[in-house]
């Protein structure tokens, strides 16, 4: 097989396919495998030659793609003519693609219902005679003289879906008869509304918004050079206005994580979006940042002096916490919401009795509030836990309301037998049901177990679990230390009473075991020691990049990735992906601080070096 230069396609060469049908058919390959004279397989590479590990990378070239694709040119090229070809097919998929029509629906203005328009469900409705609820979008096909409207399902285009045996499409009927009074009362009630359909082409659409922004862009222009001008004008002729006092609250408050003060900065009166905008970036540069938690600005030091010059004259009205504790009252149950209209509905499902308005959101909120009344036992007895219990209690709330609304769905796939009679009963969809109901309760297990750790907070259980991390992990070590060998020690002095008197001593594996555990605290306290024998130090020379500062943080035993500003999906992918999770207090991706980390964060960091040096080369 020849290309279109007339040179004889072989193995390992690289080919270049442009005017394929299948957009993604177009692009540059490697021949990979030659099964014949006349069929070969081809996979996709990057501009520098490598192999893309993409999808849609393999394309096999034979006489069928050939008579498939009556318009594709196919030519050997060069590997120094690999990004030019690259290019080349990358204007072209542009151009494709701004020629791809696309379809959309607007409200019409005067909602009259019209043979060709389109009548739009805004929400999914249980109509007399259906045993699921109707959504989606239907073209108007007729209207009679009585004023019944025939309507027929469309696809994403507006195209009416093709008739079947059944008479439905994906569980929704393909045809509809309403009369007046029906569709009256649809309109009415705010379920449905009338919609045309507007073709344009993707190109089109990309000028539109290319247009609109150039518009905005040029009139925020206009409207700054306006008011410079004004600004220049005022200044000659007026004297500088004060800057507004607005009035905030500065508390002394504690640090759940380690006990340690904090100031909480609250704004008293609401401001513009500008303002706030201003006012925050302002309080990052004098050390400050803002907590949902808190909802305020939170500083380590006292910021009464700086923010002086931040909010003008208003005067901070300074309140203080009282031992330095947090108060159970001050915290409460944060809810998420239930989906009311669902619950009505997948109770229509399968019972006869009506159902009571908010009976499900009060059950939940009672199952969210016993989870709270143990945090606030936490905070009171326990607070060095209250913030990993705060943590907790949030997730519980969240998933189980979220776990709640899914049964709901899950309910209304298929009413009970009960309900609907035998007849004509939908068997397969009763089955596909019943295999997600149990499903769903395998994933309640895990939102289950959610309370039961907030218990172990609360009992003292998770106590024991000591955490290299933790601020004082080597006094808890060591008095773990003592503790485990005050514990031998005594089990030696009544084995020796034990054997004196004649009776069985104690069984020789707890010796054992207790010899073990004290060995291991041991060589704990010896790594941790030895790791903090080190300070805080930045140590990005020892890693040899220049992609972010690398911190080895022996204060909180982590290893810290500090960028200079936000990375990409893809980097953050790859830090992910070995370990490393964002921390907003520290702004810094971390880890905890191991050899295992130190290597990964090596790993890590090529990788990024990697894909930055390939975007350079692809721009």
């Amino acid at each position: 097989m020849k290309d279109i230069n007339g040179i004889t396609i072989e193995k390992d060469q690289y080919i270049q396919i442009i005017h394929a049908k299948v957009k993604n058919d177009n692009g540059i390959y490697i021949v990979e495998s030659a099964y014949s004279e006349d069929s070969f397989c081809l996979k996709k590479v990057k501009q520098n030659g490598e192999k893309a590990n993409t999808k849609y990378n393999i394309f096999f070239l034979d006489k069928n793609s050939i008579s498939r694709n009556s318009d594709m040119i196919y030519t050997i090229i060069g590997k120094n003519q690999l990004k030019a070809a690259a290019q080349e097919v990358t204007a072209y998929v542009k151009g494709e693609t701004a020629k791809t029509k696309v379809y959309s629906f607007v409200k019409t203005e005067s909602q009259e219902v019209k043979t060709g328009l389109y009548i739009h469900f805004k929400q999914r409705v249980l109509l007399v005679g259906h045993i699921n609820t109707i959504g989606g979008k239907y073209l108007i096909e007729d209207i009679s003289k009585d004023g019944k409207v025939s309507l027929h399902i469309i696809g994403q285009r507006g195209e009416p879906i093709a008739d079947n045996v059944n008479g439905y499409y994906q569980f929704a009927p393909i045809h509809l008869y309403f009369n007046a009074d029906t569709m009256k009362q649809l309109f009415h009630d705010g379920d449905i509304e009338v919609m045309e359909r507007k073709e344009t082409t993707i190109g089109e659409q990309l000028k539109a918004k290319a247009e609109q922004a150039h518009r905005a862009s040029e009139a925020n222009k206009q409207e700054d050079h306006e008011t410079t001008s004004e600004v220049e004008e005022n200044a000659v002729e007026k004297p500088q206005e004060k800057k507004k006092a607005i009035s905030y609250t500065v508390s002394e408050d504690v640090d759940t994580r380690d006990n340690s003060k904090i100031y909480v900065v609250k704004l008293s009166e609401k401001v513009s979006r500008e303002e706030y905008q201003t006012i925050n970036n302002q309080i990052k540069n004098i050390g400050g940042y803002y907590s949902r938690f808190k909802k305020g600005f939170l500083f380590k030091v006292d910021p009464t002096v700086q923010l002086k010059t931040i909010f003008g004259t208003g005067e901070p009205i300074v309140e203080s916490i009282k031992n330095n504790t947090i108060e159970p009252k001050e915290i409460e149950s944060h809810y998420y919401p239930i989906n009311e209209q669902d619950a009505k509905t997948s109770r229509s499902f399968w019972s006869m009795f009506d159902y009571v308005p908010n009976s499900e959101t009060n059950n939940y909120k009672r199952s969210v509030d016993e989870v709270y009344t143990m945090v606030k036992q936490i905070a009171k007895t326990r607070p060095q836990y209250l913030s990993r219990a705060l943590l907790l209690a949030d997730r519980y709330a969240k998933k189980f309301a979220e776990w709640i609304n899914k049964g709901y769905r899950i309910d209304m796939m298929c009413p009970s037998v009960l309900i609907t009679g035998g007849s004509n009963f939908p068997v397969r969809k009763k089955e596909k049901q019943n295999r997600a109901q149990d499903k769903h309760m395998e994933e309640y297990q895990y939102i289950k177990a959610i309370p039961d750790q907030i218990q172990d907070l609360l009992s003292g259980y998770h106590k024991n679990v000591i955490k290299s991390g933790d601020s004082d992990a080597l006094e808890q070590l060591k008095t773990k230390l003592e503790k485990l060998q005050a514990e031998r020690e005594q089990i030696k002095t009544e084995n020796k009473q034990l054997k004196a008197k004649g009776e069985s001593i104690h069984a020789p594996y707890i010796l054992q075991n207790l010899g073990q555990n004290i060995r291991n605290v041991q060589q704990r306290i010896a790594q941790l020691e030895k790791v903090k024998a080190k300070p805080t130090a930045e140590t990005t020379e020892q890693y040899n990049t220049s992609v972010c500062k690398v911190i080895e943080n022996t204060d909180i035993m982590r290893l810290q990735l500090i960028f200079d500003s936000k990375p990409s999906d893809d980097i953050r992918s790859v830090l992910k992906s070995h370990g490393f999770r964002w921390s907003p207090y520290n702004s810094a991706w971390q880890r905890q601080l191991t050899n295992n980390a130190k290597y990964d964060a090596r790993l890590v960091l090529k990788e990024i070096a990697k894909q930055e040096h390939n975007e350079e080369e692809s721009a």
